[in-house]
């Protein structure tokens, strides 16, 4: 297999720990107190005003690279020779994404009557004072907690939209150099991101967050047999394309992995019958029933809605220990997907299960100002209410429990919260209080990282 990456690949977390010789940190721009001193909730901006970060004179985008990415992985196709065998290329750029530069040829891309609708053109904001302090948090560290004008949300959001038309155009040459070349009927393509955009809704632009402009991502899958215009919709994690490409190659997952091969997926929808199954045989896995409650076992088969009609079932009873995500894709692919954020921007942990239609985002309690009244678990049913407007907790805490127990079977979130706090604080130690040698020095460091940083603060 000839194998060619193109673009970013992130080191990943952990890095010093596991690499000796790592000559990066595993931080995109060095490690600082926005991200390190997130738990001490302090509610300073942390970046510039949306509107300062969007330029629409700006006709290669904010990641002039990515053209070069793009230019490499054609010259790869329209240099490569079929008779080398088979090939794997990655070709990554980063646009869509902060800042927001684009210029009038991609912004003549975007609907004017797409652009003056609420929701899609302009987010409709809930009241300050109803929002999750978790919500609130986000949007006075992304610097977005102000008032704007329409006109305002409007440039953001359509400077985004328009740097997605750019990103399209840009795999676009990709794709015509595979038909061009002879590769088209016989190639699977699969086209993913890592994570998606706030763009302005629920107060907020960047990602980091749970909410779903910024945690549904795309995913699309191209290839011999596969019908165009199929749409499987079911709870997928990033974590599945891996296994995915292992089996797709006939190469069976290793046990370790956490994610789940979408080839079931594929055959359970059927897409070319009888003939694509026999060409894609299922992996003799020994399939083992592994999320379980401690009244008995979940019936991963069925909905929520079932499981809290059963008789005599406490739904609020867990593995609070949670069970290690590792081989997974040996059992049972159950109907929920999980997703944790701790990083910059969102000053606890946050935990999130998608069990469609319902998604639950819970959080951590290490500290006490993240107290489980304060900091209570959001709910949403996100096929009836798509923009997050009405938290459901409170009316269906039964819903809440039976997601908080399906949870706890993949991960133990008071036990990992604490752990991400107390690396935080490592980390802190080491990169920040250490190399500033001085209190004087320390507070110089931690106002140029929090506008407006205070003795409040400091104290």
């Amino acid at each position: 297999m000839n194998v060619r990456l193109h673009g970013k690949v992130d080191v990943g977390g952990n890095i010093l720990e596991v690499y000796s010789g790592a000559n990066s940190n595993g931080f995109h721009s060095g490690p600082g107190p926005d991200i390190l001193a997130r738990a001490a909730d302090i509610r300073k901006p942390t970046k510039p005003l949306p509107q300062d970060i969007t330029d629409d004179n700006k006709p290669l985008g904010p990641f002039p690279n990515d053209w070069k990415v793009m230019a490499k992985s054609v010259d790869f196709l329209d240099n490569y020779d079929p008779t080398d065998g088979p090939f794997f290329l990655y070709s990554s750029i980063i646009i869509p994404h902060p800042p927001f530069f684009t210029n009038q040829t991609w912004l003549d891309k975007v609907n004017a009557t797409f652009m003056e609708q609420d929701e899609l053109g302009v987010p409709v904001w809930d009241p300050r004072d109803s929002m999750h302090p978790y919500d609130t948090y986000m949007s006075q560290s992304k610097n977005v907690w102000t008032d704007f004008n329409r006109s305002t949300i409007q440039k953001v959001r359509g400077t985004y939209f328009a740097m997605n038309a750019m990103a399209d155009y840009m795999h676009g040459q990709v794709l015509d150099a595979l038909e061009r070349n002879g590769f088209g009927n016989n190639t699977i393509i699969m086209m993913v991101a890592d994570h998606g955009e706030m763009a302005m809704s629920a107060r907020q632009v960047w990602k980091n967050s749970h909410r779903e402009p910024s945690l549904r991502v795309p995913m699309m899958i191209a290839g011999p047999d596969i019908p165009r215009g199929l749409i499987i919709r079911n709870a997928t994690s990033l974590l599945d394309v891996f296994p995915t490409l292992l089996e797709w190659a006939g190469a069976d997952p290793p046990e370790w992995l956490q994610g789940y091969s979408l080839m079931d997926v594929l055959r359970e929808a059927g897409v070319a019958g009888e003939e694509w199954n026999a060409m894609h045989p299922r992996p003799n896995h020994q399939h083992q029933q592994h999320h379980s409650s401690s009244t008995g076992s979940i019936h991963l088969g069925g909905s929520i809605d079932s499981l809290l009609q059963q008789p005599g079932r406490n739904p609020g009873s867990g593995t609070q220990g949670g069970h290690p995500l590792t081989a997974r894709h040996n059992g049972p692919r159950p109907p929920y997907v999980l997703s944790q954020y701790s990083s910059n921007m969102g000053n606890d942990g946050a935990f999130c299960l998608y069990w469609p239609p319902y998604k639950l985002i819970d959080f951590g309690h290490t500290f006490p100002w993240f107290n489980e009244s304060s900091y209570s678990a959001q709910l949403f049913n996100v096929v009836e209410d798509p923009w997050e407007h009405h938290d459901l907790a409170a009316q269906q805490p039964a819903q809440v429990k039976v997601m908080q127990a399906a949870m706890a079977t993949l991960i133990d979130t008071q036990a990992e919260d604490a752990t991400r706090k107390a690396t935080d604080r490592s980390l802190f130690e080491t990169f920040i209080a250490a190399p500033a040698g001085s209190d004087e020095a320390l507070r110089e460091r931690m106002s140029k990282s929090y506008k407006g940083f205070d003795d409040a603060d400091w104290d």
